[in-house]
C-alpha cells in the first residue's frame, strides 16, 4: 500500500518505497533478541513503545506544504477523534509501531 499512497497521495516516484524492509517490525525483534539471547546473555528491556505513545501524543507537524493541503483536514479529524491516545494504544496492541526503538541490556 506504501507505494500506492506515495504515488497518488503524495504525488511523488514511489520507487524507494519498494525498497524498504517492512519485515523488521516490533515482533520480528522480539524474535531475533530471543534467539541471540543464549549465545549472548541478553535481556530484551524495549522495543520503543514507550517513545511511541509519547511522539505520537503530541501535535502533528507537517513537513512539506503538498502533505498539509492533501492531509491537513483528515489528521485534524483523527486527532479530535483521538481520546485518550486511543489510537495509539490500538498500534502497540498490533505491533505496528514505528519507529523501533531497541533496547537490550546484558545479563
Amino acid at each position: 500500500m506504501l507505494p500506492a499512497w506515495i504515488r497518488y497521495v503524495i504525488r511523488r516516484d514511489p520507487a524507494f518505497a519498494r525498497t524498504l524492509r517492512t519485515e523488521i517490525n516490533p515482533i520480528w525483534c522480539r524474535r531475533q533478541v530471543r534467539q541471540l539471547s543464549g549465545q549472548y546473555h541478553l535481556k530484551l528491556l524495549s522495543v520503543g513503545g514507550d517513545v511511541f505513545l509519547d511522539r505520537i501524543a503530541a501535535p502533528f507537524e507537517f513537513e512539506t506544504r503538498r502533505s498539509k493541503q492533501v492531509l491537513g483536514r483528515v489528521i485534524r479529524i483523527i486527532q479530535l477523534l483521538n481520546v485518550g491516545n486511543w489510537i495509539a494504544h490500538v498500534l502497540l496492541m498490533l505491533q505496528a509501531h514505528y519507529p523501533i526503538y531497541l533496547t537490550v541490556a546484558k545479563k
